[in-house]
């Protein structure tokens, strides 16, 4: 990565506190108008279908967000092949543009709540003064484990493909050719809930793709607790996590050296953070509604939020203590 000046914590504390002081100038949002592309095999969906990605150009034209799409696992096999059938697991429904305002928006906390506030798709500077004038890709998410698997196997007769990884490289390879992304001087790689999790596992990976650009990683909501608990209706949650890590061979998707020392427990961020190399401004909610309904070690979760909000230099030495044992 090139280097340069580092991102202040003090200017971006005041960036977000301009933010949530900001006045609701919900009248003024301005639209984020995308294309969709298709990438070639074998960057596919569970089901086969071509897997995509949507661009909008902005005119900052070195700058770049990325957003992986959330939307929870599948687990086991039988899980995948009922996913192959909707919009998490297949393209074939998937429309040739697409306003990107509409994806992962936040609830309004004034006025109508049945309409969605701003998100950082939205072309309004006055609304969106950090990403307004990015290029925006939008990467949907149909292969079911965060971007991570490299594998294919079936249920009942039917393909299934795992392909995670394959699609992250498939968009950048396209971008590169068609978009100029190899002259990228900044780039932020985000995503909420499953997607979330995708930038803890991708953000460094991401990072050496675009070396001459400055990579910050923004993953909302995408802290998923380790534990055999039981969550979203599921009982031994971690065995299932487990399954899905052998299943996908996700293996080969997530960070290296954190496969090396965690195996599967990677699926999960607290394990992974430690490893990572590139800077995080991490968002989640103590009321995730995923989490809601599961039993967990609050004792774990506090740790978690304490290690995502220590100075750099704690969590470095937590990372040499981490490697170590």
């Amino acid at each position: 990565m090139a280097s340069g000046p580092p991102l202040a914590v003090s200017a971006l504390a005041t960036v977000v506190v301009l933010l949530l002081l900001a006045p609701d100038r919900s009248s003024a949002s301005l639209p984020a108008p995308s294309k969709m592309v298709k990438l070639p095999a074998p960057a596919v969906c569970i089901d086969g279908s071509p897997a995509v990605y949507y661009l909008s150009k902005g005119t900052n034209t070195t700058a770049w967000l990325f957003h992986h799409q959330g939307g929870g696992w599948c687990q086991t096999l039988e899980e995948c092949a009922g996913r192959a059938k909707g919009a998490l697991g297949s393209s074939k429904s998937y429309p040739g543009s697409k306003d990107l305002r509409s994806v992962d928006p936040p609830p309004r906390t004034s006025g109508d709540p049945a309409v969605s506030g701003n998100n950082h798709f939205d072309r309004d500077c006055s609304l969106n003064p950090l990403f307004c004038d990015w290029n925006f890709v939008y990467m949907p998410y149909c292969d079911g484990q965060s971007f991570a698997g490299e594998a294919v196997d079936s249920f009942k007769g039917v393909k299934l493909e795992f392909r995670g990884k394959a699609i992250r490289e498939a968009v950048v390879s396209s971008l590169r050719a068609t978009a100029g992304l190899t002259a990228a001087t900044h780039s932020v790689i985000t995503g909420c809930s499953a997607g979330g999790a995708a930038t803890f596992f991708h953000v460094d990976w991401f990072a050496e793709q675009l070396p001459g650009a400055m990579t910050r990683g923004m993953p909302d909501s995408g802290v998923f607790l380790d534990g055999n608990y039981a969550r979203d209706g599921k009982q031994n949650y971690g065995a299932r996590m487990a399954n899905l890590y052998t299943m996908a061979n996700a293996s080969a998707g997530l960070p290296p050296a954190c496969v090396a020392a965690k195996g599967e427990k990677c699926l999960f961020a607290e394990h992974v953070i430690p490893f990572l190399k590139t800077p995080l401004f991490a968002i989640n909610s103590e009321y995730d509604a995923s989490m809601a309904a599961g039993e967990y070690l609050v004792w774990n979760h506090v740790l978690v939020a304490i290690f995502v909000l220590m100075p750099e230099d704690v969590q470095r030495q937590a990372r040499d203590k981490q490697r170590e044992t």
